[in-house]
């Protein structure tokens, strides 16, 4: 089934937006370089001071605002478990509490393999503070009590 917007021309979209009196804040391309005629990106784009980022994707959308995540670097939050040593469960549901960049991947999963908890813990601790050297922390999703 073909994307509607091969039916579209976005750069001719945002112009006749920005005409009706709508704010376009922005064209978000996947493609790394802009294709068509170049006049078009002049008259559609360019003219009407709207920003143009190539190689990118939206993300996510926040009413107004909106998150550009380069295609180059995706990230997602880790879900995983981790042994637990003399609690009242034997693995303990963790996960990261903001983004880790996709490539690191296997390498936060060799660190999981690594940890072992073996203190009381409530759901939202830090079981790990500054995880894989990012301002991210790998966080307790249950409770677990000493046995």
């Amino acid at each position: 089934m073909p994307n509607c917007w091969e039916f579209l021309e976005w750069r001719s979209l945002a112009r006749r937006f920005t005409l009706e009196g709508a704010k376009v804040k922005a064209i978000v391309e996947i493609q790394k370089q802009v294709t068509g005629l170049v006049r078009n990106v002049v008259q559609c784009v360019e003219d009407f001071d709207i920003p143009l980022y190539l190689g990118h994707k939206v993300s996510t959308v926040y009413g107004e605002g909106y998150a550009i995540a380069e295609v180059e670097n995706p990230v997602r939050i880790l879900t995983s478990t981790v042994v637990a040593l003399g609690l009242s469960l034997k693995t303990l549901p963790v996960r990261t509490d903001g983004p880790i960049p996709k490539a690191r991947m296997g390498e936060a999963m060799q660190e999981i393999r690594k940890l072992r908890v073996a203190r009381r813990v409530r759901a939202g601790d830090a079981v790990v503070e500054g995880f894989l050297g990012l301002d991210v922390k790998l966080v307790a999703r249950r409770e677990a009590s000493c046995s």
